[in-house]
């Protein structure tokens, strides 16, 4: 029973060395073709990296990495770099330009847009623009009839008499001399000329809020019909006034007029709408320079500066 356990032992060692040898055989050829039977030798690093080794006739990429990457493009000549649009050159030292890309919207320059309204509630009297036309700095787009600037100029006249009324009043007290009259009603004729003069500037501020210029009327012996007629078409200009076939008899017409050279972009109000100074009823914009807003994010804002430069591309042009 040993000499037959000796024998089947020296059997089964001699079939089981070539079984051996064969299985490496098999493991190096899988090997061979998963890797292609390319032979990377790099004696100076131990790190996984990419080399590449050019020649006249041909270009081999390979990895360090066992078995084929699939990030990894090879080419086995150097006509097929060339036909994949590739360039080879000299490596040399150049200044590297970072760019920032983001996202961008034109918009109106914010210095010369302007939206505008009637500085006094009423209603639109008469239209003289549409959207798309070009104005000119004071021209007028809009007239709109308001009471509240009647009121106001009615106010600054009541005033203005009732301050020269004051002052003839104080000047023929003075003229009497002292001790004719009481001191004390020449004082009280002073102040109350003070105190008109007072009232009669700040009714001329409440027509120079509303956008009116009150004319220096020095003649004091206008009757109140003659300064009303002055003062009637305050803020509208003559020539648009003679451009009409019948002049308004309304005192209570007050302007809206563009604030720059530009373009209206929007307008609002018909006539005979009515119109409050919380309504806009045009839009004004200079169009020859544009404002870009770039949405930025956190992270790149520290890479910007003043005085970089912007290339902007525009979609679909």
């Amino acid at each position: 029973m040993r000499l037959f356990d000796d024998l089947l032992s020296v059997k089964f060692g001699t079939l089981f060395q070539p079984l051996t040898i064969w299985a490496s055989f098999a493991a190096v050829a899988c090997w061979g073709h998963a890797t292609h039977w390319i032979f990377v030798a790099d004696f100076h690093s131990e790190s996984h990296h990419q080399t590449s080794s050019l020649s006249e006739d041909s270009v081999n990429l390979a990895s360090h990495v066992p078995g084929r990457r699939a990030d990894v493009i090879e080419w086995k000549t150097l006509e097929e770099l060339r036909k994949s649009g590739i360039e080879l050159g000299k490596v040399k030292e150049a200044e590297v330009q970072e760019t920032v890309s983001a996202l961008a919207t034109v918009t109106y320059n914010g210095q010369r847009f302007a939206q505008l309204s009637s500085r006094a509630a009423g209603h639109v009297w008469q239209v003289y623009v549409r959207p798309g036309q070009t104005v000119k700095q004071g021209e007028v787009l809009a007239i709109v009839d308001s009471l509240v600037v009647g009121e106001a100029k009615s106010d600054w006249m009541q005033k203005r008499f009732a301050a020269i009324h004051l002052r003839r009043t104080y000047d023929r007290l003075k003229r009497v001399g002292q001790g004719a009259l009481p001191e004390q009603r020449v004082l009280a004729a002073e102040s109350e000329l003070k105190q008109a003069d007072l009232d009669c500037y700040m009714a001329q501020q409440r027509l120079i809020n509303l956008g009116l210029a009150v004319p220096n009327i020095e003649d004091t012996e206008l009757t109140p019909s003659q300064v009303s007629e002055k003062i009637r078409y305050l803020g509208i200009p003559n020539s648009l006034l003679e451009s009409l076939a019948e002049k308004p008899t309304t005192a209570n017409l007050i302007s809206i007029v563009a604030p720059f050279d530009g373009t209206v972009i929007e307008q609002r109000g018909v006539v005979g709408e009515v119109v409050n100074p919380a309504q806009v009823m045009f839009s004004v914009a200079d169009t020859r320079k544009m404002w870009l807003k770039l949405s930025i994010r956190r992270e790149e804002a520290s890479r910007l500066a003043l005085g970089q430069h912007v290339h902007f591309n525009a979609i679909g042009m």
